[in-house]
């Protein structure tokens, strides 16, 4: 796995972290410059907000549905030829959630495929992580570990999703703990629960160290799956909305007396930077191995990147500017609403949307500038009508 230099903007951060040589060095830049510095474009840091997309190079993998974005259509994400997509044995319904008991819980695509959760016929037996590839399906690794939380709360056994992929090494979670596995379904770290101090967790990136970054509402954690513990890094000073780390720091949305505003803050809470003063009540979402974020306004209709280092902003998207889309499908006359969430997809350079139009979602797909904006309408005329329990 590749692993670029990483900087840190302080020496406290240096103290925080616990440096080894398996990750490369780390390199202190004076405070003076550490407003002004480069962040360098080859630094692979893994931030991930939101699952609603994954991607393999042509395809973008949303819920039920396969978008190719080479011939510009949707379609059933389903590899089973011959399929109606209206029964339980389908795999577009199993994703969908219906029937709840045939559920595939988690998608992420890889090279060769797409890497499934998928339960066993017994509830009692556990979740597997399968590899589909090509109508066939290989079993890579059976999950079986399980608490009295996951069993009262969720009633299931072994469940589990993957989070993201990171060279190799596939990370995942479970209803209260988290583990890591190689992409050929070997075990890289048995289950580290979570501390019952830290609550519902919110977004998941990669740090620098290797560590796993979490956070709730109230806190920011680090999770080390290599020397098995979680270290609580910084309590906020108000309840924070969607806490993200990117680059040595963590952003997040705190309220003010006129509203939003996006912050960021070092890892001990401290050095507290305003961004975005007039943010509204929205996410925010970072451009994956890149110097800018993502963020909503106007009622989640307009789309702005912001550049971290120039602090400008720059309206990418305005949903209310139908003539500027690519609409692909079988409707023109679509009304869009607001956008409910967005991704950047690093292997293909492209931002993904989802849209609320016509009391259904739809897809809609730009590049990092905003070129190319590509809305997916057809996805309307595929929908599941029946299921036979």
């Amino acid at each position: 796995m590749k692993r670029t230099t990483a900087l840190f903007l302080t020496v406290p951060l240096l103290a925080l972290t616990s440096c080894s040589a398996t990750y490369g060095e780390y390199i202190e830049i004076p405070q003076a410059a550490a407003q002004d510095a480069p962040f360098p474009a080859d630094t692979d840091v893994r931030v991930r907000q939101v699952n609603d997309f994954t991607a393999d190079g042509r395809y973008i993998y949303t819920g039920i549905y396969k978008i190719d974005t080479v011939n510009k259509t949707s379609d059933f994400l389903c590899s089973i030829p011959g399929c109606a997509h209206n029964t339980t044995s389908c795999e577009s319904v199993m994703l969908s959630g219906i029937p709840g008991g045939a559920t595939i819980s988690g998608c992420i695509a890889c090279d060769g495929g797409l890497l499934q959760v998928r339960p066993c016929a017994e509830q009692k037996d556990g979740c597997r992580l399968v590899l589909s590839e090509n109508g066939e399906i290989t079993e890579l690794y059976l999950n079986t570990y399980t608490d009295d939380y996951e069993k009262e709360i969720y009633g299931t056994v072994g469940g589990f999703s993957p989070m993201f992929i990171d060279g190799e090494t596939v990370y995942c979670s479970g209803p209260d703990y988290w583990f890591s596995l190689s992409l050929d379904g070997k075990l890289l770290s048995e289950p580290l629960k979570k501390p019952e101090e830290m609550g519902l967790s919110g977004s998941i990136a990669l740090m620098e160290d290797g560590r796993l970054f979490s956070s709730s509402m109230s806190s920011a954690w680090a999770i080390d799956l290599k020397e098995r513990n979680v270290t609580k890094l910084c309590d906020f000073r108000q309840n924070a909305k969607s806490p993200a780390y990117f680059n040595g720091r963590i952003y997040c949305v705190m309220k003010n007396d006129s509203g939003y505003s996006l912050q960021s803050c070092d890892l001990n809470g401290e050095d507290i930077r305003v961004l975005i003063e007039d943010l509204g009540d929205n996410n925010f979402y970072f451009l994956d191995g890149k110097n800018k974020l993502l963020y909503l306004a106007d009622n989640n209709t307009k789309l702005y990147a912001f550049d971290l280092g120039s602090n400008e902003k720059t309206l990418i998207l305005d949903t209310a500017e139908r003539e500027k889309l690519t609409l692909c499908g079988g409707k023109d006359n679509v009304e869009l609403h607001g956008i409910g969430s967005a991704e950047y997809l690093p292997n293909m350079e492209l931002i993904a949307l989802r849209v609320s139009a016509d009391g259904e979602d739809v897809v809609i797909t730009l590049g990092i500038n905003g070129e190319d904006p590509t809305c997916y309408t057809d996805i309307f005329d595929k929908k599941i009508t029946t299921v036979y329990e």
